[in-house]
């Protein structure tokens, strides 16, 4: 029986899976994650403990690509959050117009919309790069929030 097997019962219709069931934490940077279960259990065998480190390398891997997805969820969300300039994703931008929909008929609210289109930006961000263009973006924003819109994306 492997030493990774987290919890032990007296009942043995349980203790007859457990010699074919090796849990392993998933872990990165003192998180947890979740737990990797592997399990031969329509076979009955046993997972042989030489092929416990391969598992645990395994875990280690899924652990650091949850991680990754996590920090990169995190990231993509302060970038819509943080930039009222930045383009919204088709997706993105539909679930926003819908809620704030909703919102003003809840409100009895009204709602306008305004789509900008800059004449030959993508040249202008290819020219010079993300970065001045961002800058562009930035002006035109404040801009247009300093004449009286209102933003709430």
């Amino acid at each position: 029986m492997v030493d990774l097997i987290l919890g032990r019962t007296s009942d043995e219709r349980l203790e007859k899976y457990a010699a074919p069931i090796v849990y392993i934490p998933l872990r990165a940077r003192d998180e947890n994650m979740g737990v990797l279960m592997v399990d031969n259990v329509l076979s009955q065998q046993e997972i042989p403990p030489e092929q416990v480190p391969l598992l645990q390398a395994i875990a280690g891997q899924l652990s650091m690509a949850i991680k990754n997805a996590r920090l990169f969820q995190g990231v993509e969300e302060l970038c819509h959050h943080r930039r009222p300039y930045r383009p919204l994703h088709p997706a993105l931008l539909q679930a926003a117009l819908k809620e704030e929909f909703y919102r003003a008929e809840r409100t009895h609210g009204q709602l306008s919309l305004m789509i900008l289109d800059i004449d030959h930006f993508k040249r202008f961000n290819d020219t010079y790069g993300h970065p001045a263009g961002d800058t562009i973006l930035a002006t035109v924003a404040e801009r247009v929030l300093a004449n009286g819109a209102q933003k709430s994306i």
